[in-house]
């Protein structure tokens, strides 16, 4: 019960504070079938279950389960944090960087998948090139997520790659940052970069030696 009334609330909710629904449209309509198929739900339970007590279990684990199926695509998407006044037109994770920072990224840990990505555009991390999340969301220090209904600026992501550098074989992932209706990929934009990004690490390692 506490579930359907919930569900309806956030529905109208939605429609009383939301001048302009647009795609949220479809989230309303489905807080309202959820909440009447809920409601369905709980009337059974009542009906077919004689004892408070499993009442209670059941919705529990109703509860519980609504919770798990919410959360599962906040957990499985990194989250990547501009700096203020970012200019940069790309944005790259470098994997097997010794020496850095390891990322945290785990669908078991939700809060912990958000890394801020630095000034220059490139993160490099001592973290494996497998340990990812298949999705992947990028806003701005603000709070505004690229590719929403709040901004028309977006991303695009680049195919996976790697270079070398002094015998180690480095992978790396890539997004572009551009207008959401701008153009799609073509594969020598994808090899010019690759040369990009290994000549800009190679300024890094070289300053760091300097450093060191």
């Amino acid at each position: 019960m506490l579930i359907s009334i919930s569900a309806i609330g956030y529905a109208i909710y939605l429609c009383i504070t939301d001048d302009d629904l647009t795609w949220g449209i479809f989230i309303v309509i489905g807080m309202l079938i959820s909440g009447m198929v809920f409601f369905a739900i709980d009337f059974i339970l009542r009906k077919w279950l004689n004892k408070y007590i499993k009442i209670i279990i059941a919705e529990f684990t109703l509860i519980l389960l609504a919770v798990l199926l919410y959360s599962y695509p906040f957990c499985v998407t990194k989250k990547l944090v501009l700096p203020p006044n970012f200019n940069k037109e790309f944005v790259t994770i470098i994997y097997g960087v010794e020496n850095s920072k390891e990322l945290s990224f785990s669908p078991i840990n939700c809060w912990s998948n958000e890394v801020e990505i630095p000034e220059n555009g490139i993160i490099l991390t001592a973290s494996d090139y497998k340990e990812n999340l298949k999705r992947t969301a990028i806003r701005t220090d603000s709070g505004i997520y690229l590719n929403s209904e709040k901004t028309m600026e977006g991303f695009v992501k680049f195919p996976d790659s790697k270079f070398t550098f002094e015998g180690q074989t480095f992978r790396y992932r890539t997004w572009r940052l551009q207008n959401k209706n701008c153009c799609s990929l073509t594969s020598n934009q994808v090899d010019s970069y690759r040369k990009e990004i290994k000549s800009k690490f190679e300024k890094i390692k070289v300053n760091s030696y300097k450093i060191k």
